[in-house]
């Protein structure tokens, strides 16, 4: 959970932003400009996590901007001073400025920050005394960034993915105050004084997006950027057309490092349009142009190949083969135990994988803090959360009974992306929980990172999921590291997969029924059984 420090780094702050959260996010500057030769079309298009960490590993004190409006879900009501924050909670009472996400800003205002879909919604000016408001066309600065005094933006309130949803009384006001429409008419004259710079970029950008050559777009570019009012010099459309090839030209980098990761995360035959969905989730005629040339460039690196003889269809070509040492392989199981006794079904061997796969609240926490007690006397425990902070922890630990807080024997450790690079090879690792807010096909190769990292040790990773699905997120993929695979319903657990038998019986389908008081303590309702009593 962010709480506006800066311990973590600028980096991690803003990858969380935009994994965590949803957010797009840019580097800026301390007095509040971007860092970016442009950022507009990110008002749009969603930003990539490569570009993210481009950006802050050249400039790693960068403060952190968040875009506003529909491509964050996210409208930001600004309170300049007391005066401000006074004037709008007497105008709209039913803001909530105690259990929704609040910054403290370093000039002593607030930023409120709300849910937000209303293409309509764009940016206010003091739409009500001392209060601006950031939507479509805008963005903000986000803890923990600093300003150019020296005072840093923190979170009063703590961000969550549940804030509330904008009050529709304060939307219907702002959209009929007299400063937002002038904004909006501002936003709409295209080619004047204050917008010329943007729209400008953005029809090269556009044409650019539709295949038109670069000739085309410098052509284009030049005949509207010398019609504008006032005309731009010849100089400044040059840069304005280099920029839109340059995005353009990264944009394609990172296109086909994730057509990459795609494919070598995809086993047997697959065709361009299957790898135009999953990757760029879009299927428009420009893009699968785009993705034949890719395709074609890795197929003369001999990174895939032909399949058959119909045309877009592929196979990874893996000419690349590990040695297994078998003949000195330990063949001792490490000796863990689980809670509801899973242990006396399944054996736990070195470098395996176990996932816990649960709806929302239906025990995975537990279950993770209940196994840390019963193995931390005898072995060396990391544990990787990716929510509870240290007030938290101390809250859930003191609930156990029979043992006392300082007892306790296991690391506790914040963390939220990347978790292979944090790994203890030798340990046991819990990551509660691996979060994933799209690309779901990607968590296969994640396991596999992290199993990669792995010699003696084992990871415990949490995942969610679906209410009524048999699997967690990313599906049955997401099944073929794993050795044991556990899914948790509310009062229910059911191992899915089991490779590693206790006995002669397959444990794979068994269920078991259970309550938790306390929010740690398993209550087991009978024995285990196969559902349908088969």
């Amino acid at each position: 959970m962010l709480q506006g420090n800066i311990m973590t780094g600028f980096l991690e702050q803003a990858l969380e932003y935009k994994v965590k959260y949803g957010f797009n996010v840019f580097p800026c500057g301390k007095d509040k400009k971007p860092l970016v030769e442009t950022w507009l079309p990110y008002q749009t298009e969603k930003v990539e996590d490569r570009q993210i960490i481009e950006w802050w590993e050249k400039n790693p004190e960068a403060n952190i901007a968040v875009v506003t409006g529909n491509i964050s879900n996210l409208a930001v009501i600004d309170i300049d001073s007391k005066e401000g924050e006074t004037c709008l909670l007497e105008k709209f009472p039913e803001i909530d400025l105690v259990n929704n996400p609040v910054v403290d800003t370093p000039r002593g205002g607030k930023h409120i920050y709300f849910q937000c879909q209303d293409e309509e919604l764009r940016n206010g000016v003091n739409t009500i005394k001392g209060c601006d408001f950031r939507a479509n066309g805008g963005y903000v600065v986000a803890p923990p960034s600093i300003s150019g005094t020296g005072k840093q933006y923190v979170w009063k309130n703590p961000l969550t993915a549940n804030r509330n949803i904008l009050p529709s009384s304060y939307a219907l006001y702002i959209k009929s105050s007299n400063s937002y429409k002038q904004n909006v008419t501002q936003n709409v004259t295209l080619f004047q004084k204050g917008t010329r710079d943007n729209d400008v970029f953005h029809t090269g950008h556009q044409l650019k997006k539709a295949g038109s050559s670069n000739e085309e777009i410098r052509q284009t570019m030049y005949l509207i950027g010398r019609s504008c009012n006032p005309p731009l010099q010849d100089a400044e459309i040059e840069i304005k057309y280099q920029s839109v090839i340059k995005f353009n030209e990264r944009k394609d980098m990172n296109i086909t490092e994730f057509v990459e990761n795609w494919i070598s995360q995809t086993d047997g035959a697959f065709t361009i349009v299957e790898c135009n969905k999953s990757v760029t989730q879009c299927n428009i005629a420009s893009q699968n142009t785009n993705l034949r040339m890719i395709f074609k460039r890795l197929k003369e690196k001999g990174f895939i190949s032909k399949f058959g003889e119909k045309d877009g269809y592929y196979v990874r070509v893996d000419d690349k083969a590990d040695d297994i040492d078998w003949l000195t392989a330990p063949t001792d199981p490490i000796n863990v135990v689980y809670p509801l006794g899973i242990e006396l079904l399944f054996q736990t061997y070195p470098k395996n994988i176990i996932v816990i796969a649960g709806v929302p609240d239906a025990g995975k926490t537990a279950f993770l803090l209940n196994f840390v007690r019963m193995n931390m006397d005898l072995f060396d425990i990391h544990y990787f959360s990716s929510e509870m902070g240290a007030m938290e922890f101390k809250n859930r630990l003191s609930k156990f009974r029979g043992i006392n807080l300082e007892d306790w024997k296991f690391k506790a450790k914040e963390r939220c992306i990347d978790f292979h690079n944090v790994i203890q090879p030798n340990a046991i690792n819990i990551i509660d929980f691996l979060e994933m807010s799209d690309n779901f096909y990607k968590i296969s190769g994640y396991f596999q990172e992290i199993h990669n990292k792995l010699q003696k040790g084992i990871a415990i990773i949490a995942i969610q999921k679906n209410p009524g699905t048999e699997v967690g997120l990313g599906g049955y993929r997401g099944m073929e590291k794993p050795r044991l695979y556990l899914n948790m319903d509310r009062g229910k657990i059911k191992i899915t997969k089991a490779k590693n038998w206790r006995t002669d019986i397959c444990p794979s389908g068994l269920c078991l029924d259970f309550k938790i008081v306390q929010g740690c303590e398993f209550i087991v309702s009978n024995d285990w059984y196969k559902e349908g009593g088969k």
